[in-house]
Order: C-alpha cells, then sequence, then structure tokens
C-alpha cells in the first residue's frame, strides 16, 4: 500500500488508495468501455473532492461521508452526472475489493496517545479526544509535547476535511475534556490548551467598496425606510429599523460572497452588479463552498435577500435596478 504518501492526518498510512483501485481495474476481466467507465468515475471523484488519487482512501464509507459534502451546481456538473459518477466509483471499489468499514481506514493513534486514552476514565472523553490523538500522532507529537499550535492545527485540519458539522465545537469539547481531565486525572499531560479564537468576519465593511457602492445601498435602503406612495415598486409600508439594518448587512455578505469568489472588488460599484445572473451564481457557489454541508445549512448561510427563490429574485433584483437607475 501507500505508506508514506502525505494525506490527511485522520486517514491510516497503510490504508488503500485510489491509486490502488486504478491499478487494479487494469488486471480485471472487464470490456474496454467498462474499464474506461469506471477509472474515469474514480478520478472525477478524486477531481470532486480536491485530492490526487494516491491521496484518497478506497473505502467505500469514506466515499459516501466525503460526496455526500459535494453539491452537483457547487462542481459545476448535473445531478444526473454526478449520481452516474457515485455509482461508477462504487462499482470499482466492491470489484477491486474495498472496505467499507469506518476503521479500516481511520488512523490509529500512536502508542503513547493510545495509552493516554485508555487512562481516561470515561469512554466518552476518551471518544472527544480521538480527533485530537490521531492528529497529533500523525505529526509525531506525544501528548506531553502537545501545545495549542496544534490544538489551531486540528481544527483547520477538521475544517478541510469536511467530515463533521461544527469542527470548532468538536475542538473545543476536545479542549475542555483535556483541561478537565489535567486537573481531575493523576498522570494526565500538566499542559493546560486554548479553544482556538473565532475566525475573524469573512464579511468587508461597506467602506472596503466603491464609494457609489456605498451611496447606492444607502439610497435602496432611504426607498426601504421611507417608500415613495407612487411607486410601484417601494414597500407597502415602511421597514423597521431592525430589518434596514438586517438588510444592509445581507448585503454585505452578498459583496463580500461575490468579492470573495474572485470577482475584482473595485468593480462592485452599484447594487446592479449583485443581481448580475454569473455574479448571483459566482457568489452561492463560494458560499455553498464555505457552508458545505446539507441543503438546509446552505441554505441558511445565503442572505435571505439574495438567496435565489423564485419570490425573493424577482423581487430583490427589481428593487436594487429600480434604485440604481438601470430602468
Amino acid at each position: 500500500m501507500n505508506a508514506d504518501t502525505a494525506i490527511s492526518p485522520f486517514v491510516a498510512p497503510d490504508s488503500m488508495r485510489m491509486t490502488n483501485v486504478l491499478e487494479e481495474l487494469e488486471s480485471l476481466d472487464l470490456s474496454d468501455t467498462q474499464r474506461r467507465d469506471l477509472k474515469s468515475a474514480v478520478r472525477s471523484v478524486c477531481r470532486l473532492i480536491g485530492r490526487a488519487p494516491a491521496e484518497v482512501p478506497a473505502n467505500i464509507n469514506w466515499v459516501h461521508v466525503r460526496l455526500r459534502r459535494v453539491h452537483p451546481a457547487q462542481a459545476g456538473i448535473t445531478a444526473k452526472r454526478f449520481k452516474n459518477i457515485r455509482a461508477g466509483v462504487l462499482k470499482a471499489l466492491a470489484l477491486c475489493g474495498a472496505s467499507r468499514g469506518r476503521s479500516d481506514w481511520l488512523r490509529q493513534p500512536s502508542p503513547d496517545w493510545a495509552g493516554l486514552l485508555a487512562a481516561a476514565p470515561d469512554k466518552h472523553d476518551a471518544w472527544k479526544l480521538t480527533q485530537l490523538a490521531q492528529y497529533c500522532s500523525a505529526l509525531g507529537v506525544p501528548p506531553d509535547a502537545v501545545r495549542d499550535e496544534h490544538v489551531r492545527g486540528l481544527l483547520q485540519a477538521l475544517e478541510e476535511e469536511t467530515f463533521i458539522d461544527q469542527p470548532g465545537a468538536k475542538v473545543g469539547a476536545a479542549v475542555a475534556v483535556w483541561n478537565r481531565l489535567r486537573q481531575e486525572h493523576p498522570g494526565w499531560p500538566d499542559v493546560p490548551l486554548a479553544r482556538p479564537r473565532k475566525r475573524e468576519p469573512w464579511t468587508m465593511p461597506l467602506d472596503e467598496f466603491p464609494p457609489s457602492f456605498a451611496a447606492d445601498v444607502d439610497r435602496w435602503l432611504d426607498r426601504l425606510a421611507n417608500p415613495d406612495l407612487f411607486d410601484p415598486m417601494a414597500p407597502a409600508r415602511p421597514l423597521r429599523p431592525a430589518t434596514i439594518k438586517h438588510r444592509r448587512f445581507q448585503i454585505r455578505e452578498a459583496a463580500s460572497a461575490l468579492v470573495r469568489s474572485g470577482f475584482p472588488r473595485e468593480e462592485v460599484t452599484d447594487l446592479a452588479v449583485l443581481v448580475e445572473l454569473v455574479n448571483v451564481k459566482a457568489a452561492l457557489r463560494w458560499m455553498m463552498g464555505r457552508f458545505g454541508g446539507s441543503r438546509r445549512r446552505r441554505s441558511r448561510a445565503w442572505p435571505s435577500a439574495c438567496r435565489p427563490s423564485p419570490g425573493t429574485m424577482s423581487r430583490f433584483p427589481a428593487s436594487i435596478w429600480t434604485s440604481s437607475g438601470a430602468w
């Protein structure tokens, strides 16, 4: 197998990889078309995950978990194509004898870490510390040498792996258990650990955009706060100050997501830029990538004022275009 390939710290270094599957498919009794399609599915899954075949465990459970985090629209493929890729790679794994057992791809903690986990008085405490043990074992860091930098590295690794929701909460729970056992359990490494600080906000202040954009936002929000009785696109009644504040933040979210997707910040000159279809897609794909996971979670991540539902997308752009003089 692939003992030295630099992959996820949570994956066993000697686990079967997709490179082994590609090699095994060459030796199986398959037609040329079957072999081509199955190999294409394996390579496609690796591209969707963003890793080389040598870095991807050939494990049915692992693939199921990872593909649940991939959205076809985010990847730029159709739902049918995604379904075919998933079916193809699972068939390839089955033909090559890949395991579906979760324990077969998970890295086992080093002997030092395994001994420490065994010494935990509660199995739930040991479970909460397992990922820290796996991460430090991959780095060759023994329990008495763990530091805050390793906790921060664990959080980053969990965020990149996207195996779990709320990685920050998982790391925080591990830190809490570690510090409690340090005080209560004799022989526990006398190393205090700190929970990683929250990330800096990804939304950008309006004053970081061109002045014309902030002016256009102010004009649009003024229309919502002081609607013109004779304006058919104005709201039926003035919005509350709290709603106006929320709308301002939602616009910041939409504009920031567009810029994070690679759109030049200096070209966000007015609100009409946000509702151009190509820009809506780019910002939404970035948002989906950041808040990957369940459909419900992705839906909450996208600002409701900009969320591409038929009702919202028929009202929000119209209001923007009217306020910005696009009509």
